[in-house]
């Protein structure tokens, strides 16, 4: 009678942390964490560049990564549902935001579907408040800028921007 002992390598078995970023593995440890779980299939978006028409590339594009983020999303998200955290889809990367703790981050990057499990620390904004001098300087910054890249002249013919949106989201 003998006794068997098995080692099993996690560079041969492939370990999951591997596949997470050390910002996640460290302050996942004490606290929830925010991640961004990255899917391994991600949308081929080359097609579009034979498409001839901006309308035929937009619709190309977005059917594309809404139905790749359709089609390989929902395993996920159901695992998430059942581990009862905090998500959110996103279709443009196909990826998940997930407010979790080291056992969900662990869960995640075990998935064969899941690619990374990427940081999503907040970081703080430092505002300089602005009073007197600097508020001066900052105005005449703005007024140049103004002026070259001709908005003062596009202000006089009519054209004020009243209506547009315009924003930028980066996670």
């Amino acid at each position: 009678a003998g006794v068997v002992v098995l080692v099993v390598s996690s560079a041969l078995a492939g370990d999951w942390r591997d596949k997470v970023d050390p910002w996640v593995l460290d302050h996942g440890r004490s606290a929830t964490v925010e991640f961004l779980v990255m899917l391994e299939e991600q949308a081929d978006l080359t097609p579009a560049r034979s498409l001839e028409s901006r309308e035929a590339k937009g619709r190309f594009v977005h059917r594309t990564l809404t139905s790749i983020a359709a089609a390989t999303q929902g395993p996920v998200i159901d695992e998430l549902e059942r581990l009862g955290v905090k998500h959110r889809p996103y279709w443009i990367v196909n990826m998940i935001w997930v407010q979790g703790t080291m056992a969900e981050v662990e869960a995640m990057a075990r998935r064969v579907d899941v690619a990374h499990v990427f940081a999503n620390p907040k970081v703080p904004l430092d505002l300089v408040p602005s009073k007197g001098e600097d508020r001066d300087r900052q105005q005449e910054a703005l007024e140049a800028s103004i002026a070259l890249v001709n908005a003062d002249d596009a202000w006089a013919e009519g054209a004020t921007g009243t209506g547009v949106v315009v924003a930028g989201q980066d996670t």
